[in-house]
């Protein structure tokens, strides 16, 4: 299974028409209630790689694969929790007037590490739980076209963690604003 996904990937680098980098770097500390003394953000960050992106149409829409690091920080910013994941962001729509672009997206992510989790966050979320962690999530970016080739924008991007635990989900919500950019590769 796993030799015929990675072809499948690799058939979609050789045919693709419209491949791109992006990435984005923001203050990630939206986030929902927990049990932390003075909340604050940390750097979030994320870089997309993705196919059928063609910004010379009005209506587009793309796919993109997508490493990310988001969290917050507690006690004035001495202590930190951070997540890493990788996922897929399935369906990005965007609209493009006047090199102005508005994009909306879904994502779906695998959190494969965490560092400084907090004894709430360890106990009751994610260590004991035994289980697969993932996201799901949504965001949207509002940029200007530089050139063709080129994109800047201001995104927000929010994950929403499920947790499975004796058959009971629990739901957190962490997520940020920041800068975003892309640049689609010359074939």
């Amino acid at each position: 299974m796993q030799r015929l996904l990675v072809f499948c990937l690799l058939a979609l680098c050789i045919n693709a028409h419209a491949v791109f980098l992006a990435g984005y770097v923001g203050d990630s500390r939206i986030q929902s209630s927990n049990d932390i003394y003075k909340p604050a953000g940390i750097v979030g960050l994320s870089l997309d790689a993705g196919f059928f992106n063609e910004p010379e149409n009005i209506v587009d829409y793309k796919l993109s694969f997508v490493l990310k690091r988001f969290g917050y920080s507690h006690h004035d910013g001495d202590e930190t929790v951070s997540l890493w994941s990788i996922g897929i962001k399935p369906l990005t729509w965007s609209i493009t007037l006047y090199d102005v672009s508005l994009e909306l997206y879904g994502s779906f992510n695998y959190i494969f590490s965490t560092n400084g989790n907090t004894e709430y966050f360890e106990s009751k979320l994610y260590r004991k739980t035994n289980a697969d962690s993932y996201t799901y999530g949504y965001g949207y970016r509002l940029g200007y076209n530089i050139k063709p080739q080129f994109f800047v924008a201001l995104q927000m991007d929010m994950q929403f963690m499920k947790w499975r635990s004796n058959h009971v989900a629990n739901n957190e919500y962490i997520g940020g604003v920041g800068l975003s950019f892309q640049w689609n590769l010359p074939l």
